[in-house]
């Protein structure tokens, strides 16, 4: 059934307890979401549009699915959904119902290609290789306590710069972009096309001023505040960026991406120096927040050699899988008979 943002009622609160069990199967210390903050993580916007259906037996919710179908000038037969079912209702053909709406949804979008997040497991993999979708990407989510990251190691990120990249500049900014950074901050946005996606098939999203603005509704509307910095070079060109999102109700477990360098101006520390002055104003500016996770594909080297020297230590891992929507329905229907 169709489920969204404005729910209330017994249902809500057991989808809310569906989805603190799904988060606690995959990390056992992060806290329990509120249902307020669970209903506020189903929003969309124009731009980062999405839908969601709840699998419910005798009035509880037992399996979920959060379809997204962006808006942006690329990708636009494709679609992707986090797919997810209790684990006492697995293997009773509660994912297979999900997946059946799943395509209908796909259809009314006109979307011919469907891609999957879901945990990595051999129970996973097997559900989705049984409908013809393969693995294509395997990403590494990560966790860092910042009391655990060595203070000095920081500091000394910060002062290499000097050696290579002394005449570049940081700009900061929490909540919304300020008008004069849009555009450095979309064109960084699209350098992040040079991260590896295995064999996924996606084209590189276009990022435009609107859609940065479009991205941080949603983040804003999550209840969450976005933090950025954004390294500019000799000439004022935008050279690289990274980004926070402080959950507000509860900042303790918080959020670290789109860190990004642009090909002219690597190998200068630039990323280093990036994350070093983020983890310093985190602590100086928002002592609650006590860890950061993040998300990396397992064969992104280069910034997993970053966060690793920072303490990130590996928790948990995703699986991308995909097909066409095509493929996905005919074996539908074979099982169907």
């Amino acid at each position: 059934m169709p489920f969204g943002p404005s729910a209330t009622g017994p249902l809500a609160t057991s989808a809310t307890e569906l989805h603190r069990s799904l988060a606690f199967e995959r990390d056992p210390e992060f806290d329990p979401i509120s249902q307020a903050r669970y209903l506020a993580g189903l929003s969309g916007t124009d731009t980062f549009q999405q839908e969601t259906l709840l699998a419910v037996s005798a009035g509880k919710a037992i399996g979920q699915a959060i379809v997204s179908t962006g808006h942006m000038d690329t990708n636009q037969d494709k679609c992707e959904v986090e797919l997810e079912v209790h684990p006492d209702y697995r293997r009773h053909g509660v994912g297979t119902a999900l997946l059946a709406g799943v395509l209908e949804i796909a259809d009314s979008h006109g979307r011919t290609s469907l891609g999957a997040y879901n945990s990595l497991s051999e129970q996973s993999t097997a559900f989705w290789n049984a409908f013809g979708a393969d693995l294509k990407l395997v990403e590494r989510e990560s966790r860092m306590w910042l009391k655990d990251t060595d203070e000095e190691l920081m500091h000394k990120w910060v002062a290499d710069r000097f050696d290579r990249a002394s005449d570049y500049r940081l700009e900061h900014y929490k909540g919304h972009a300020p008008a004069h950074l849009l555009p450095a901050i979309a064109y960084l946005n699209n350098a992040m096309n040079d991260a590896p996606i295995d064999d996924a098939e996606l084209e590189d999203d276009i990022w435009t001023e609107s859609d940065v603005i479009d991205l941080e509704k949603i983040i804003s509307q999550r209840g969450r505040e976005r933090w950025v910095t954004v390294a500019f070079g000799p000439n004022d060109e935008p050279a690289g960026q990274t980004a926070l999102s402080i959950v507000l109700e509860n900042p303790k477990f918080s959020f670290q991406g789109n860190t990004a360098v642009d090909a002219a101006h690597r190998n200068k520390g630039i990323g280093r120096w990036l994350k070093a002055d983020m983890w310093l104003r985190l602590r100086s500016e928002a002592p609650a927040v006590e860890a950061l996770h993040t998300d990396n594909a397992a064969s992104n080297e280069g910034m997993l050699a970053i966060n690793v020297a920072m303490g990130f230590k590996p928790l948990h891992e995703w699986g991308f899988y995909q097909a066409k929507t095509s493929t996905i329905e005919a074996h539908l229907k074979a099982r169907r008979g």
